[in-house]
């Protein structure tokens, strides 16, 4: 029960990570920027998809769950740091020349550690260390799971 609840106290963070594969496209932040910061995936879209993700998941997780503004902050400092810890590993995997579409240990675990430290920052009695580690393990199999299933789905390049 303890994981479940742990799962469902992420699923902003897993949802901002998902939702601009599927909402992403267009100006990319290279563009923006007008500099080879972050690769060709790396979209304004998707960037703003992964916020309001966030953000409306933990809305709706607080509409069920009884306090929307508690939720809805969950959900806001998900996808804030879910969006800053994947531009994160895409900055570090184009600083140490990894190729965009290579499989990288960023890919995997960067997006959710900016959100576990900002969860940790505002919610410092909620997390105990078991708790950090499971979700860290739970993450990286679940964005396995996902990016596999994406790529099936033609919605990814590369299965990672």
């Amino acid at each position: 029960m303890h994981i479940l609840l742990l799962i469902l106290f992420f699923l902003p963070v897993y949802v901002s990570n998902m939702i601009p594969v599927v909402l992403g496209g267009g100006i990319t932040l290279d563009e923006l920027f007008n500099a080879h910061i972050f690769g060709n995936h790396k979209t304004l879209r998707g960037l703003i998809a992964g916020i309001v993700g966030g953000i409306l998941t933990g809305f709706l997780l607080g509409y069920f769950f009884g306090n929307i503004y508690v939720f809805t902050f969950i959900g806001f400092i998900s996808g804030i740091g879910t969006m800053c810890g994947d531009l994160i590993g895409s900055f570090l995997k184009r600083r140490m020349e990894i190729k965009e579409g290579e499989n990288s240990p960023f890919d995997s675990t960067v997006y959710i550690l900016c959100p576990l430290l900002l969860f940790i920052i505002y919610f410092p009695n909620l997390l105990n260390l078991i708790d950090v580690l499971i979700i860290i393990i739970l993450s990286i199999l679940l964005h396995i799971i996902t990016n596999r299933i994406a790529f099936w789905l033609k919605l990814k390049n590369v299965p990672w």
